[in-house]
């Protein structure tokens, strides 16, 4: 249901504590929310979407001081 969006934008977005992601069609903005605070342990404030040409994109915003790392950490040899 969740897949970050990797552009310009949004990583610059997520300089101030706003993410992007694309989402399912029929995602409302309580179940957005939802899965990412319990995918990312985060604290939603807010969640606005977007339509895009048959596609859907989430602005989530994140409480202030938290931040979301999208990849993972790499395992030392």
């Amino acid at each position: 249901m969740l897949k970050p969006v990797s552009t310009e934008k949004a990583m610059n977005l997520a300089k101030s504590g706003k993410y992007m992601f694309w989402v399912d069609k029929k995602a409302k903005k309580p179940q957005i929310k939802s899965k990412v605070a319990k995918t990312y342990k985060v604290n939603v404030v807010s969640v606005r979407t977007l339509k895009i040409k048959g596609h859907k994109k989430a602005v989530v915003s994140l409480k202030e001081g938290q931040k979301i790392e999208y990849e993972k950490p790499k395992k030392n040899s």
